[in-house]
Formats: C-alpha cells, structure tokens, sequence
C-alpha cells in the first residue's frame, strides 16, 4: 500500500487520471507509529453525481493503491478514470 502523509492528502482536491475533478479528500486516518495515512475519506463532487447517477453516495472510503501525489505540485490523482471507479462507487 503507498504511504502518505496526512498534509500530502487531507482537504486537496482529487482529480481522476484524465484531470476530472472527483472530489476533496475529508478525512484521514494515520498510523501512530509510521505517521502515515491508512485510512481516507473522499466527498464527492456534486457535479459528478449528476453525470454519473450511478454514484449514489456523498463519501466515500477511498482505497489508497488507486492514489498517487505529484510530489512537486502535491496535486492527488487517481490512476484510473471517473467511469472506471463509478461501478464501484455505488
């Protein structure tokens, strides 16, 4: 699982890997020990929810292998689309 620290996730904006914004991420959960994230909480994009009425939920757990960091701009991208993750986001 990739590491992250808090400041890297919490309340940035979240875009898919073709630059759609998804969502902010709201919450996260870090390791005691490590310090790292474990656990994270993505709001969804209003917006998105009425492009894909399959997404039915206002937030979601967001599994930490679909996200990477650019670690210049600090911006968060998901490796797959929005119509890759809807499926599951239901």
């Amino acid at each position: 699982m990739p590491a992250f620290k808090m400041e890297d996730l919490r309340n940035k904006p979240v875009f898919d890997n073709n630059g759609v914004h998804v969502g902010e991420i709201i919450l996260t959960q870090q390791d005691k020990k490590t310090k790292l994230v474990r656990i994270a909480q993505l709001q969804i994009d209003p917006n998105l929810k009425i492009k894909y009425p399959n997404i039915n939920r206002s937030v979601i757990s967001l599994d930490l292998n679909i996200v990477s960091v650019d670690p210049t701009t600090k911006k968060v991208s998901l490796v797959k689309t929005v119509e890759e993750l809807s499926s599951f986001w239901k």
